[in-house]
């Protein structure tokens, strides 16, 4: 019942998700702490598992913000009911789940009492996370970089992106999400706007000599990227704040920097010069 409420005025009370609440206390009730009764646990979490899991693309990002949120809290209260060693902050474990550390390593619960408890929540806010980073990769992939770059008429192609991500920051606001989480999942996505771009004309055709330059490596192109970053950083200041603005500043580097070498002459540059003036590009990309 719990796992499958829908109604998102029902999922709240003074800004708590309701969902892991229920749980908590439903674990309290049914001992489940006890020896005997290690099996509800995984039960539950499991059931909460098949909400977050399964085909990326047919899930609702709502739905997986509003589990992120759920499963945080849910082990704030797990840490802070088993108490001692056990009581690791949830920042703690959402920069472990960023960082793709092993279960067991994200708060060194392998060897403490009850500490399955916490890794299986654990495991599930690591799960949650990248579904939903592919949801918004998915998303991402199905527009035309190529065109958005080299074409006067995607302006259409950049609102799609704008709204992608305003679709995305709406979601994770309105359901609490961890701001560091929210954060993060910002600058992974802007990362991966910034990596199609540039392969965009990074890349050669499919059926041109790989030793020939890609002919949209051009000042036109130069100028052009920067307009769509300017974009998405107008964004990010008018429909979001700090924390997606900070994604922002890092997770265009790369596009920014390549956008400054493309309107420049390069005739007039040495190779030292150039690396200086783009430390985020790798070589292969200069």
């Amino acid at each position: 019942m719990v796992t499958t409420v829908r109604p998102m005025n029902t999922r709240f009370f003074r800004s708590l998700p309701v969902s892991a609440s229920v749980i908590f206390r439903s674990l309290i009730q049914w001992r489940a702490f006890l020896p005997e009764q290690s099996w509800v646990l995984p039960k539950i979490v499991g059931a909460v598992q098949n909400q977050v899991s399964g085909n990326h693309r047919d899930k609702l990002l709502e739905e997986l913000c509003y589990w992120l949120s759920n499963l945080l809290f849910l082990r704030h209260l797990l840490a802070d009911f088993l108490d001692g060693p056990l009581g690791v902050s949830s920042e703690a474990v959402a920069k472990a789940a960023m960082e793709d550390e092993p279960e067991s390593k994200l708060c060194g619960l392998d060897e403490q009492p009850f500490g399955w408890l916490l890794v299986q929540v654990d495991s599930n806010v690591k799960l949650t996370f990248k579904c939903l980073l592919q949801i918004c990769y998915s998303r991402l992939t199905d527009l035309d970089f190529e065109s958005m770059l080299t074409n006067e008429a995607s302006d259409e192609l950049i609102d799609d992106t704008l709204d992608m991500l305003a679709d995305v920051w709406q979601d994770m606001t309105t359901t609490n999400v961890y701001a560091p989480i929210r954060g993060a999942v910002m600058e992974r996505v802007f990362s991966f706007i910034t990596g199609n771009l540039l392969n965009a004309f990074l890349l050669p055709p499919v059926d041109d000599d790989p030793s020939v330059p890609n002919p949209n490596c051009s000042m036109a192109v130069g100028l052009r990227l920067k307009m769509v970053i300017q974009y998405i950083e107008e964004w990010s200041k008018e429909n979001a704040d700090e924390l997606a603005h900070a994604a922002f500043n890092l997770g265009t580097i790369p596009a920014r920097q390549m956008a400054r070498l493309l309107m420049l002459d390069k005739s007039m540059l040495d190779v030292d010069l150039i690396q200086q003036m783009c430390p985020d590009l790798p070589f292969t990309w200069l």
